[in-house]
């Protein structure tokens, strides 16, 4: 144990006139040389670990939910390939595949020059524009405020977009979900179909609505291709004349894709961290250059 330089000096600064407490600093420094002794540093706190986030235990219906959505969204990017890949050889097998609204307009000029039933082009886009809807309704059902505080705290665009979505959802709700569908109206689809499930709108209110407008999405795509019969095939047959190279493009303009998005998460994810530790530094009283981990 090292002596206590104030016991060997007679005090502290504070309790001392200013040429003494200069004289006891000298002195306290001489003692300190003398025993050997370094300065008591008080511990700091130190940066605790990024809070986790707390989620409710998870059953079959929530694997079932995220593991849908998940493996239709990446067969929809990917799945962009597939149109300049089949619709010139197998117009039928995309709308069926993959409905774009290129393959819904080329199935309208198909059924100007008879080569497919009307019947046909208006029913094979169904099920795969469909598929995804419910478990978007179901979503929302089933996760409500809770997914809505997630998203925002991710991304505080959410809060837009959610408020904006609750707002045309109040105003309009069957009609609503009509509307989202067609294309080039400013009504956020994905946003509108979890607040129907949040809502608790009837599931055959929903389906009905949601039949409804993919219907008109579907037959104005087609009413285009059967207007302008002549320029969509043309349009088809450049398509199917640089169907390799549109093929590998579409590919790779994906994965470009998800690169820069993956760069663009990360790059949030460490400006979230940055802000958290510096917040924490303000009201801990560090520097803004100090390690709090040191």
């Amino acid at each position: 144990m090292g002596t206590d330089p104030d016991e060997l000096t007679g005090g502290t600064p504070s309790t001392l006139p200013p040429v003494a407490a200069n004289a006891h600093r000298r002195v306290r420094a001489q003692v300190l040389r003398n025993h050997q002794m370094t300065p008591m540093r008080m511990p700091r706190a130190k940066l605790p670990p990024p809070p986790e986030m707390q989620l409710p235990e998870m059953h079959w219906q929530d694997w079932f939910i995220a593991g849908f959505l998940a493996i239709h969204s990446m067969y929809l990017l990917f799945g962009k390939a597939l149109t300049p890949a089949l619709i010139g050889k197998h117009p039928v097998l995309l709308l069926f595949v993959r409905p774009t609204l290129a393959a819904m307009i080329s199935a309208g000029a198909l059924v100007r020059v008879g080569s497919l039933p009307l019947v046909l082009a208006l029913i094979a886009p169904l099920p795969l524009l469909f598929i995804d809807d419910p478990f978007l309704y179901w979503a929302g059902r089933r996760y409500g405020v809770r997914m809505k505080n997630y998203l925002i705290d991710q991304d505080p665009l959410w809060e837009t977009r959610l408020t904006r979505g609750e707002r045309i959802m109040a105003k309009w709700n069957f009609w609503a979900i009509i509307a989202c569908n067609i294309p080039f109206v400013p009504i956020p689809i994905s946003v509108v179909y979890f607040l129907a499930g949040d809502t608790r709108m009837p599931i055959k209110r929903f389906v009905l609505a949601n039949f409804i407008g993919l219907e008109i999405f579907i037959g104005g795509c087609t009413a285009l291709g059967y207007i302008f019969q002549e320029q969509a095939q043309a349009i088809v047959d450049q398509i199917v004349k640089y169907s390799g190279w549109l093929t590998w493009g579409t590919l790779g303009l994906v994965l470009v894709v998800i690169i820069f998005s993956t760069r663009g998460s990360m790059r949030r994810v460490r400006a979230r961290e940055e802000a958290r530790v510096s917040k924490w530094k303000s009201e801990n009283g560090y520097d803004d250059d100090e390690d709090p981990e040191s």
